[in-house]
């Protein structure tokens, strides 16, 4: 999370973005093969990734709110 705090707003969501993405298409993916999405290890290191993501932004929009 420590490489997240140094990325501007726009790379933070340009990643979230981009990992949104990836999740849908990686979710089809696994539909497609019959595989089950609860269990996919991949799929949940992308979960636990966008959360990092989208705390980051948020705190960086409630440091600019109290400026």
């Amino acid at each position: 999370m420590s490489d997240l705090k140094e990325m501007s707003f726009a790379d933070l969501k340009a990643a979230a973005d981009y990992l949104e993405k990836l999740k849908s298409e990686r979710i089809e993916d696994l539909k497609s093969q019959g595989m089950d999405t609860k269990t996919n290890k991949g799929l949940d290191d992308m979960g636990k990734l966008e959360y990092d993501i989208h705390t980051a932004l948020f705190s960086r929009l409630m440091k600019l709110k109290k400026s």
